[in-house]
């Protein structure tokens, strides 16, 4: 698997446009070589009702890493909220492929 330069935190507050322009990208501190799918992955989780549709939108634009993502989602719900049903559905498909 290949890796990248990857910022991990492409919120619409760190994206600069003018004119309808990009015109550069703000906070990298938690950015790093990562594989090439964790940008897709990482526009996935949101801070926000706002964040969630500029991720959204953001995303259309992105190689699609969708396997990747709905792993990586089941894994932080597992870690977070363990109680609630994707972390079920979660270990229940990997009980399935026999991880």
């Amino acid at each position: 698997m290949s890796s990248s330069l990857t910022h991990c935190d492409l919120t619409d507050v760190n994206i600069m446009v003018e004119d309808g322009h990009v015109t550069g990208i703000i906070d990298w501190q938690l950015s790093g070589y990562l594989p090439v799918w964790w940008e897709y992955v990482s526009a996935s989780i949101a801070d926000s009702e706002e964040d969630r549709e500029w991720k959204t939108l953001l995303r259309k634009y992105m190689p699609d890493y969708n396997e990747a993502r709905e792993f990586w989602l089941g894994y932080y719900h597992l870690s977070r909220r363990p109680e609630s049903e994707r972390p079920k559905a979660f270990i229940a498909e990997a009980e399935r492929e026999g991880c």
